[in-house]
């Protein structure tokens, strides 16, 4: 199927995203990358940058969670954080090689 791009019924098909296509294209290159070894972000890495992100969560102003800003240089710069930047530089790096190869803007 095809998910349209703006989100409307009306949107012509040129501006249809080939979700199937896109999703097998993505996961080829992601999977290209772990088995050659060339992505270098372990699983370990990886679980460490997301909890790391998540347990940010505030309860009481319901700020801060699982959002992404561990990327930011306020947060990479933590104690807690050390270390994580390299594996969200490469996530980047990663981010936009997708975005290269799929035509899309992939966040």
């Amino acid at each position: 199927g095809a998910v349209v791009a703006s989100g409307m019924s009306s949107v012509p098909p040129a501006q249809a995203i080939p979700v199937k296509k896109v999703g097998d294209q993505i996961e080829a290159l992601i999977t290209r990358k772990i088995v050659s070894g060339e992505l270098g972000i372990s699983l370990a890495d990886i679980t460490r940058l997301v909890l790391h992100d998540a347990i940010t969560f505030d309860p009481a102003t319901k700020t801060g969670g699982f959002s992404g800003s561990i990327r930011f240089a306020d947060e990479l710069s933590r104690p807690e954080n050390v270390g994580l930047e390299p594996v969200v530089r490469k996530l980047e790096a990663l981010q936009k090689e997708l975005q290269e190869a799929t035509g899309l803007q992939i966040s």
